[in-house]
């Protein structure tokens, strides 16, 4: 019996969320990831049981990272407040810099996938609700620091940065200039401290 090949699983899963991101799943063939991955696909089928399985991998890989840049932000200042505002112009930086319009992996995959499958629709939503949950916990601390009104519903203002993220995420296709995403991103925000 030959043995097992050895190579670095966060590498292989970098350079999969790489072709899965600028393909799609559906257009992504196995001999792509073999190909990206320099892995043969017996070993990718060992290691993740099928291509849906390396991309539920690739899913979960960049959801972390996405749930990890956030809690970055939110630990890196003590006002609640400024530390959403950071979370957002990390965000415009982010679509500012995606020159190949790729926009966020996990609206990509609710879009393009998730209607067809549902354990993917299931994994998709649960990071969406953890990084809803994150900036709902944020304006609960923000409220409690005065920096909020104590009227506004945390719930519903978190729901709509949510939307405001998925909108610019779908809009980096459009290849937004700088001044409108700041013009955007203060509208956006204006509403957790706004009468």
């Amino acid at each position: 019996m030959g043995r097992p090949i050895e190579f670095n699983r966060d590498e292989v899963l970098d350079q999969a969320l790489e072709v899965f991101w600028n393909t799609g799943y559906t257009a992504t063939s196995v001999a792509d990831l073999v190909e990206a991955t320099s892995l043969k696909p017996g070993s990718l089928y060992a290691a993740f049981k099928s291509k849906r399985g390396l991309y539920m991998a690739a899913i979960d890989c960049y959801a972390q990272r996405r749930l990890d840049k956030q809690v970055c932000c939110f630990e890196s200042v003590d006002s609640p407040l400024t530390a959403i505002k950071l979370y957002f112009e990390q965000l415009a930086a982010d679509i500012l810099l995606d020159n190949e319009s790729k926009g966020c992996f996990l609206v990509n995959t609710l879009l393009e996938v998730a209607p067809h499958d549902e354990g993917i629709h299931q994994k998709v939503s649960s990071y969406l609700r953890q990084i809803e949950a994150g900036l709902r916990h944020m304006i609960e601390k923000a409220q409690k620091c005065g920096e909020i009104s104590a009227e506004k519903d945390p719930k519903i203002l978190s729901q709509l940065l949510m939307l405001g993220i998925t909108g610019l995420r779908v809009l980096t296709g459009t290849k937004p200039d700088k001044q409108d995403l700041d013009r955007i991103l203060a509208q956006l925000l204006s509403n957790l401290t706004s009468q």
